[in-house]
C-alpha cells in the first residue's frame, strides 16, 4: 500500500483501541449513555460571516448555505467533494486526470477546464485567503469549524472571479484557555485508509496558542485496470497545518498559519463506451478500463505551500483587518485522456508552477448608534504562473510554454441602514482592475514561434442592492439585486499558431436578481428557506474535449433562472430530518456559428439539471442495553437528466439517477465515536464529466467505510 499506509494504520488502530478501552472504563460511571451530538429540542444555530461580519444564518438576507463541521461530513476528512449536492443547485467533483483540481459549478456556471489558468467564477476561499485557480486548494487536513457556500455574484465583498458564488471554508483556531486534541482513523473499500491528528495548546492561557493539524489520505481507486489487474483513479495525499493564534492587547488578535499539501496520486483514466445511436455501453464494464496505448509515464504529482498573517485590531468602535498570504504550487502530471487501446490517444505532459500574493484591508464598524453598518477594504493581488505542455505521442512533438504575470487591485465599500427596526436597506459597490501579461511560445519539428510579451488588462465597477423585512422575529423576507465580473483569460495553453497565441477572451460578467424568505416555524423545531433568482450571463467560458484530447474554450451567454429550498425539522429531539431542492431553468443564448452550442436542440447548459434534490434523516437511541448511544441516518439524492459537457452527445448526456446511503454512528464513551458510513449503496452508475472520445469519468460505485475519532 503507498506510503506504507498499512502499517500506519495497524499502528493507528491498535493506539486507538488501546485509548478507547482505557476512556470507556473511566467514563462508564460518570456518563454512561453520552450523546453523539448536542441534542436541543432546537434546531441549531449558525453564526457566519458571509458578509465579513459575524451574523446569525438566519439574519443574513443572500441565498447561501452554512454547515458546521460536526455535520458536514461524519468522521471524514473534508474535502471539496463533500460539497456536492450538499447546496441546493451546486456540483462539486474532482476530475480524475490531476491533483487537487476541483470543478465547482453553482446555478450551472462553473468551470470544466483543469488546466493550469483555469479560474473559477466560484471563488473559494480559506480562512479569508482566496485560491485564485482551481489547482491547489488546501481543505484535506480536517479542523474545520463550518463551510459557507454563497449562491449569486459576491463581487462586493469577495475578492476576484465571485460571479456566481464563493464557497468559504473556516477552520479552527487555537484555544487560548483549552487544550484540544482530535484524532481519527477511516479504513475503507478500495484501499481507503485516512487518518487525521489535530492538537491545540495554550503555551501562556490567555494570550498565546498553538495548533498543529496532520491527514492522510490513501485510496487505491474504484476503476479496474485490465491491463494491469490494479486499481486507477485513486489518490494519495499528506497535508499539514500549523497555526498560532496571538492575543497581546485586548483589542489586537493577531493569527498565523502555514500548510503543505503534498499529492501523489496514481493514474488517472476514463472509462472506454460504445456508442450506437444514442443507445451508450461501456466498452469492457462499468468500471473497467485498460491502459492508454501511448508510452507516456503515469505522472500526478501535487506539491503546495502556503501562509497567512492575519491581524484584527478593534479601534475606537471600528474593526480594522488585516490578511496577508502568499500561496505557491508545483503541479507535474501526465494527462491519458483515452482509456482504450484500439483508439489512439493524445496524452499530455504538463508542468506549472505558481506564486501567488495577496493583500486585503478591512473596516467594519457602525454609525449612527449602529443603523448603519459598513464593511470598507482594499484588496491586491499579484502572482506569476509557468507552465511547460508537450504532446510526445504526436509525430512533431509539439512543445509549448507559457509564462502569465497576473495582477488584480480592488476597492469596496458595502452597507447596511436600519431604516425600521424591521426594515432594512443595503448597497455595495466594488471597483476592480486585472492586468495579465502572456508570453507563450511553441517548439516542433514543423512549427516554432515566440509570441513576445503581451499584456491586457479589464477593469469594471460593480455593485449590489438588496433590502429585507422582519415580517416577524422568525420571518426574514429580502430581494437583492447584483452584478459580477471575471477577468479575461488565455484562450488555450496550446496555440498551434503564433495568431493562436496571447490571444485573451472577453472578460465574464453577470446580473442577479433574487427575493427570498428565511423561516422558523414550531418554536424553532422547523426552519425552511425559499430563494427563487433570475440570472443573465455574458461570455460565460467553458472549455471542451475533443477528439485528439485537445481542449478548446468556447464562449456563449446564458439565462439561468430557479428556485432553491432548505429545509430542517425536528420532530422530536433525538429525531432530525433536513433536504435541499434545486430548479434550474438555463440556456445558451446568443451564440455564434462555429461555437458548439450553436444550434443545439436542447439549450441547456451544462451540470444545470432542470430538478434536483437530497434528503437526510438520522435518529438517535439513548436506551442501550450497553454504554452509549446509537445514531442511524439515511440519505436520499436524486438529480434530473443533465448534459455533463457543452457539446450534448449521447456521450455526455447523464440520465436521471438517485443515489442513497446511510450512517451509522455508535458512542460508546464520552469523546468516542465509531461510524459506519456506506455511499451509493445501490450501485448506480453515473458520471459528471464525458468526453467526445467515447469515454466516461465514471464516478465511485457502493463504498463502505469505518472511522474511529477522539475528541477531547
Amino acid at each position: 500500500m503507498a506510503y506504507g499506509y498499512g502499517r500506519v494504520a495497524t499502528l493507528f488502530v491498535g493506539a486507538a483501541a488501546v485509548a478507547l478501552l482505557a476512556d470507556t472504563a473511566r467514563a462508564q460511571s460518570a456518563a454512561p449513555r453520552p450523546p453523539v451530538l448536542d441534542r436541543a429540542a432546537t434546531i441549531e444555530e449558525l453564526v457566519v460571516t458571509a458578509r465579513k461580519v459575524t451574523e446569525n444564518l438566519q439574519d443574513v438576507p443572500i441565498s447561501m448555505t452554512a454547515i458546521s463541521a460536526e455535520k458536514l461530513d461524519f468522521g471524514r476528512i473534508s474535502t471539496q467533494e463533500t460539497l456536492n449536492n450538499i447546496s441546493p443547485n451546486v456540483q462539486v467533483w474532482k476530475p480524475v486526470n490531476t491533483s487537487n483540481n476541483y470543478s465547482v459549478y453553482i446555478r450551472g456556471v462553473g468551470r470544466n477546464s483543469n488546466f493550469f489558468n483555469a479560474e473559477s467564477p466560484v471563488a473559494i476561499y480559506v480562512d479569508d485567503v482566496v485560491f485564485p485557480y482551481q489547482v491547489g486548494p488546501v481543505v484535506d487536513v480536517g479542523g474545520l469549524e463550518r463551510v459557507e457556500v454563497l449562491r449569486g455574484p459576491q463581487g462586493t465583498l469577495y475578492g476576484r472571479n465571485a460571479t456566481v458564488g464563493a464557497v468559504k471554508y473556516v477552520t479552527q483556531k487555537p484555544s487560548l484557555t483549552d487544550e484540544l486534541t482530535s484524532y481519527g482513523f477511516t479504513a475503507g473499500k478500495f484501499g481507503r485508509a485516512e487518518g487525521q491528528v489535530s492538537e491545540s495548546i495554550p503555551v501562556v492561557s490567555g494570550v498565546w496558542a498553538a495548533k498543529a493539524d496532520f491527514a492522510v489520505r490513501n485510496y487505491d481507486g474504484y476503476v479496474h485496470d485490465l491491463t494491469t489487474g490494479g486499481q486507477v483513479n485513486g489518490t494519495h495525499t499528506m497535508n499539514g497545518r500549523f497555526s498560532t493564534f496571538w492575543k497581546p492587547a485586548p483589542d489586537l488578535n493577531i493569527y498565523a498559519s502555514v500548510d503543505g499539501t503534498h499529492a501523489k496520486d496514481p493514474i488517472g483514466i476514463n472509462v472506454p463506451v460504445v456508442v450506437v445511436g444514442t443507445n451508450v455501453q461501456p466498452f469492457f464494464g462499468s468500471w473497467y478500463t485498460t491502459a492508454s496505448s501511448n508510452a507516456l509515464p503515469h505522472v500526478n504529482n501535487l506539491d503546495t505551500l502556503g501562509g497567512t498573517v492575519q491581524a484584527v485590531l478593534d479601534y475606537h468602535g471600528v474593526t480594522l483587518k488585516s490578511v496577508t498570504a502568499y500561496r505557491t504550487f508545483l503541479q507535474d502530471f501526465v494527462q491519458n485522456p483515452q482509456g482504450r487501446t484500439d483508439i489512439p490517444s493524445t496524452g499530455l505532459e504538463s508542468k506549472t508552477h505558481d506564486g501567488t500574493f495577496t493583500q486585503e484591508f478591512q473596516a467594519t464598524g457602525g454609525l449612527m448608534d449602529s443603523r448603519l453598518t459598513y464593511v470598507a477594504g482594499v484588496f491586491l493581488l499579484d502572482g506569476v504562473t509557468q507552465n511547460r505542455t508537450s504532446q510526445p505521442p504526436l509525430a512533431n512533438r509539439p512543445v509549448f510554454t507559457t509564462r502569465q504575470a497576473v495582477k488584480s487591485y480592488a476597492g469596496y465599500i458595502d452597507g447596511t441602514v436600519k431604516i425600521l427596526p424591521q426594515w432594512s436597506v443595503s448597497a455595495g459597490v466594488r471597483q476592480t482592475r486585472d492586468e495579465k501579461t502572456a508570453h507563450q511560445t511553441e517548439t516542433s519539428t514543423t512549427v516554432n514561434y515566440d509570441a513576445g510579451s503581451k499584456k491586457h488588462s479589464w477593469q469594471s465597477t460593480t455593485y449590489r442592492f438588496s433590502t429585507d423585512y422582519k415580517i416577524t422575529s422568525d420571518i426574514l423576507a429580502y430581494a437583492s439585486y447584483g452584478t459580477g465580473f471575471k477577468g479575461g483569460q488565455l484562450n488555450t495553453v496550446q496555440p498551434t499558431s503564433l495568431a493562436a497565441a496571447d490571444v485573451f477572451i472577453p472578460p465574464e460578467t453577470v446580473t442577479n436578481t433574487e427575493a427570498g424568505l428565511k423561516t422558523e416555524w414550531l418554536e424553532h423545531r422547523l426552519r425552511v428557506n425559499v430563494d427563487y433568482f433570475w440570472t443573465n450571463y455574458k461570455n460565460m467560458t467553458q472549455a471542451i474535449l475533443v477528439p485528439g484530447g485537445v481542449t478548446q474554450l468556447a464562449v456563449a451567454d446564458a439565462k439561468i433562472d430557479g428556485l432553491e429550498l432548505e429545509f430542517t425539522a425536528r420532530p422530536l429531539p433525538d429525531w432530525s430530518i433536513s433536504g435541499i431542492v434545486g430548479t434550474m431553468n438555463s440556456r445558451y443564448v446568443n451564440a455564434q456559428p462555429g461555437n458548439p452550442v450553436f444550434g443545439l436542440a436542447d439549450p441547456t447548459l451544462q451540470h444545470a439539471p432542470k430538478l434536483s434534490y437530497h434528503l437526510w434523516t438520522d435518529y438517535t437511541f439513548d436506551s442501550l442495553p450497553i454504554p452509549g448511544s446509537l445514531t442511524v441516518g439515511a440519505d436520499y439524492a436524486w438529480t434530473d437528466k443533465t448534459y455533463e459537457s457543452i457539446n450534448h452527445s449521447a456521450v455526455t448526456t447523464q440520465s436521471p439517477y438517485e443515489l442513497l446511503g446511510f450512517k451509522v454512528i455508535y458512542v460508546p464513551a464520552e469523546h468516542h465515536q465509531i461510524i459506519l458510513q456506506g455511499t451509493n449503496v445501490t450501485n448506480t452508475v453515473w458520471f459528471l464529466l464525458g468526453s467526445s472520445n467515447n469515454a466516461r469519468f465514471i464516478e465511485p460505485p457502493s463504498e463502505f467505510s469505518i472511522t474511529y475519532k477522539y475528541t477531547r
